[in-house]
Formats: structure tokens, sequence, C-alpha cells
């Protein structure tokens, strides 16, 4: 393997408001080389090989790219220089066939006709692309009609196809079935023979000792160190990732639950998602759900909210055995769903916030058919005021408000509606320190309230404050149960990779 640097990063510093995503950073990596990227939700991962892939532009510090400084202001000019971003959501176009997605904005074209496509070389030199990679797929269906696996090998092949030296990959194993990702380490390390370097972010820490040459473990935005993967263990990656914590992330106070039973499942199913779920969850209760991506955490609420099918299984709401078929029955039955996706699948982004809070109500909101604007605007001011919604007005389109207060919206519709039951998906993803802390009080005072909270975070630090109870998933299934005061964050973290 060749020691000389092809890529260097000094002193790279960035903020975003309310945050430092990057303190100082220092990172370089060489030809031919795997240099894995570690730390936990929020450390700046992600915000560091988007600097590197021109989306994000540093605020201070330098890149050098074979030696020379350069200054990567978009990915046209990432892409340039040889270097491609293959994020965990693929940049694929979902309803365009595979060989039409490989040769994007490079399509051949008939010679006496220049205008015209050349469909016969197009689909001739899609096949090629493909073989060199060892991947054999259908060229002409779309690629949303492909496995997850084969869309991360498509897009490995179009970033090979486009002559890149520096290959960034993000979580490329977090929905890979295990057959899958013994298949892209046999890439990785052909790309490797061949003088490529790749950087590789993923939370399962035994895949960094499989195809990693080098680690560098980042904590709060700061480099904790960067080691040669035979010099260092997976406990001590896991210490320099945890730290210490700060005085103010101190967990909130106990919060007093009852005997009272408010949502249990038991076998919970669904084939290739997750498999065998077992839990109660308890008036006044908070119940966290901790896991990396591709654990199964979203999938197991939607499925206990009807938002997807089950295979087998019972769900009881206050001990009753019940069948939920859909969001429907799950919202009559008390419950309420905060999705990680707010916007794509919480609120409409085109309409207003008394529109958003009013849309779980409109049953009581309504006479022969049409809403009273009077009733809903009342019952929209109340949320504003009570949970400090901003802007205070009740046309403004949501689309304009920040990541916070779009979630307090979503929760404003839950609480109008009285739910005892909530089930929040990445609730503070995306979310600034301040409004954080907001949520957390506000999640702690409903449960005190009486309400039950099931909450699925992949920020560990988030759960250990405000959770009685921790469940922690992989790969679809339950692998470890701790009460909040029974563990450590490096112990819960352990059970998850």
């Amino acid at each position: 393997m060749t020691l000389a640097p092809l890529v260097r990063l000094r002193k790279i510093s960035k903020a975003f408001p309310g945050v430092q995503a990057l303190k100082q950073v220092d990172f370089d990596l060489r030809t031919g080389e795997v240099h894995a990227l570690v730390g936990m939700n929020g450390a700046g991962k992600s915000t560091l090989v988007k600097i590197l892939a021109g989306l994000y532009t540093p605020d201070s510090g330098q890149i050098y790219w074979r030696g020379q400084p350069v200054c990567i202001r978009n990915p046209r000019q990432a892409r340039e220089l040889g270097i491609a971003y293959i994020p965990q959501e693929l940049m694929l176009v979902p309803k365009m066939s595979v060989a039409h997605n490989l040769l994007l904005n490079q399509e051949p074209k008939l010679k006496w006709l220049p205008f015209i496509l050349d469909e016969r070389a197009l689909r001739r030199k899609a096949q090629i692309i493909l073989a060199n990679l060892g991947v054999n797929c259908p060229l002409d269906i779309p690629v949303n009609c492909l496995s997850v696996a084969t869309q991360q090998m498509i897009a490995i092949a179009i970033a090979l196809h486009q002559q890149s030296q520096v290959l960034i990959m993000d979580e490329p194993t977090a929905s890979l079935a295990r057959s899958d990702i013994l298949k892209l380490f046999r890439i990785i390390h052909q790309l490797k023979d061949s003088g490529q370097a790749v950087i590789y972010i993923s939370h399962r820490l035994e895949e960094i000792f499989q195809v990693a040459d080098r680690v560098t473990v980042l904590r709060d935005g700061v480099v904790q160190g960067t080691f040669a993967t035979d010099e260092i263990d997976t406990s001590y990656i896991l210490r320099l990732m945890v730290g210490h914590r700060l005085a103010s992330s101190a967990p909130y106070s106990t919060i007093s639950t009852s005997s009272v039973e408010a949502l249990a499942v038991k076998g919970l199913t669904r084939r290739g998602m997750y498999e065998d779920i077992e839990f109660k969850v308890h008036h006044g209760e908070i119940l966290g759900i901790f896991g990396h991506v591709g654990a199964g955490k979203t999938e197991l609420l939607r499925g206990i909210f009807g938002a997807d099918p089950i295979d087998a299984g019972e769900i009881r709401v206050g001990g009753v055995p019940v069948r939920i078929d859909s969001p429907v029955t799950a919202i009559r039955l008390g419950m309420g769903f905060l999705t990680e996706d707010r916007k794509g699948q919480g609120l409409i982004l085109s309409m207003g916030i008394a529109d958003n809070i009013a849309l779980a109500n409109l049953d009581t909101l309504s006479k022969w058919g049409l809403v009273d604007f009077r009733r809903r605007n009342a019952l929209a001011w109340n949320f504003i005021r009570k949970l400090n919604i901003t802007p205070p007005s009740l046309n403004r389109w949501v689309k304009f408000l920040s990541g916070g207060n779009q979630q307090k919206v979503i929760l404003a519709r839950w609480l109008s509606r009285s739910c005892q039951i909530l089930l929040l998906d990445e609730p503070t993803k995306g979310i600034d320190v301040r409004t954080k802390a907001e949520l957390y009080e506000l999640m702690i005072d409903l449960a005190r309230g009486g309400a039950a909270l099931i909450v699925a975070s992949s920020d560990l630090s988030e759960l250990m404050r405000i959770c009685n109870r921790i469940l922690v998933m992989k790969e679809g299934r339950l692998t470890a149960h701790f009460l909040r005061d029974e563990a450590t964050e490096e112990e819960i973290l352990s059970y998850a990779i």
C-alpha cells in the first residue's frame, strides 16, 4: 500500500446554528487504503465527508489533493477531482432504468443524429460497467425495482465509471443482508488492490476490523485519535466514542411509573425487518429503543401504528388484544406517531400550522362535512401557546418553520387528541440544542401526566437522559434490556454493534 497521502484535511471547522459540528479536524487518506470514520450520532462524521464531497464548505481549514491546496465549492468540483460520495440514501433516479442511471448525463448519441440517444450503445456500455464490478442485473428495469443491495452496487459502479479515486461510503451495510455485506467487502478489497481509496463510515464496529486499514474516532466534532486497525480493539474505540459526558447532559430525575399496562407486544414479526419482538410499556413511563441505522426501530414503530403490515404477533392496548390494520385504528385506540421523516410523512408542508394540528381531529371539528374554523383556530392557538410554537401564526406554512417547531406541530396534533400512547421516532433529529431541551421537558411532562411514550433513537445519550428503561435492537432483534440506572453508555452500545 502506498503511504503517500492522496487527501489531507487540516484544521477543518464547521458550525451550524447552535451546533459546532467540527472543531479543528485533521484527517488524511492514502492511496489504496480503506480509512474508517466512526463516532456516535452527531459526532461530525457526515459533516466531514460532505465537506470533502463539496456539499458543505468549511468555516476554516484547508483541503489538500495530492499535496496541492484545493477549494471544493460544490459536488461537481469534487467529482472532477475524483471524489465520489455514496450516501446512505442513494442518489439514484428511482424510475429510470439501470442503464440510464449508469450513464446519466453521459448517454451516447447516434453519430448521424447527435440529438438522439443510441440505445444499443447505451446498453453495451452499461453492461461493460457492471461486468467490471461483477454485478449481474437487468439493464432495462427501474432501479427502484431492485433490492437495496443491488442499488448499492449500481451506485458504486457509477462512481467507478466516473474514474473516482476516492469513494466515500456512508453506512453502506445498514440495509444489507449478510451475504450482500460479504459481496460488498469483496468489492472494497478489489478497489484497494486497484489503487482506489475508500472512506468507510459505519456504526457496526466489527466491520471496521474486517475491511479497514485505519480508523479515526470522532466525538462531538473533535478527533479522538487515528489508529491502525491491528493496533486497537473494539472496547478502546467504544471508550473513545463515548468519552465523558458534560454536566448539561445529566439525566432528568426518575419518572414514577404506574403499574397499569398501556401497550404490550408479543412475538411481533415482519419478515426481513424485525422478528419476535416482545415488550411492555406502562402509563407514566418513557421506554427507549436504541439501535443504529438499519436496526429495525422505525419499521417496528410503523408496524405497531398500523402504517405497515405485520406478519405475526400480538398487540395489546390497555391489556386487551387488538388488531391494528391501519393508522386510523391506532388513532382510535389513543395512539399517536411522530415519524422520523417529518417532512415527507408527518406534515403537509404547504399547509398552515392550524391545518396541520387539526388533521387528526377533523372528525370532532367538522359537522356535515364542513370544518368549524372557529373551533379549529381555538384548538390550534391553545397548543401554539402551550408548546411555544414560533412564529405564533395559524396560517404560516409549516415548511417555513424550523425543525424543532415542525416537531412541536406534530406533537400538538396528537396532544390535541389526548393520545395516551405516543410513538416517537428520532424526535430530536436535526434539531438545535435549545429546542432539544424543550422537547425533553415536554416528553417528561407528558409522562408525568400519565402518557406512555416509546422513543426510538440512535442517540444513546438522549435516551439515557429521559427514559426509565432502554431496549437495544440490532438487525431486527431485541438484544438487551436495561433500567436506565443499571448500565453505562459503553455497555449498552456493545449490544448494538
